[in-house]
């Protein structure tokens, strides 16, 4: 700061326009390579920063996709599971409709011997 004071005040009492100009240019360099150093920073903060949304996004993206996976199994397993049942629903009316045939059959004859029996009595 002392050194920029005392750079100021030769500015002013001088007229020879070279050490005018070697004057702002030892201001103006230090002033620059501050500015072009904060710029720097301030990009490589911004880039920092979107690495980390973009690692969040990526963490958020696999979680979705885990639960879509674990969901699409679940409905292929449930899509397995009914396709099963149906199918065995379909031979177990089958079954079902055979065993009433045949105790429907049975009655007859039960039904049948009965009215034998009583043509006897």
């Amino acid at each position: 700061m002392d050194e920029t004071k005392v750079l100021a005040g030769i500015a002013e009492k001088t007229d020879n326009d070279i050490i005018m100009l070697l004057i702002v240019i030892l201001i103006g360099i230090p002033l620059i390579v501050i500015y072009i150093k904060a710029k720097s920073n301030e990009r490589h903060m911004r880039h920092k920063e979107q690495m980390e949304r973009d690692a969040e996004h990526r963490e958020r993206e696999k979680a979705y996709i885990d639960v879509i996976s674990g969901n699409t199994a679940a409905l292929v397993k449930l899509t397995t599971l009914l396709e099963t049942n149906n199918q065995n629903c379909s031979e177990c009316r089958v079954d079902q409709t055979q065993l009433y045939r045949n105790i429907a059959e049975k009655q007859e004859q039960i039904h049948l011997d009965i009215i034998k029996i009583k043509e006897r009595i």
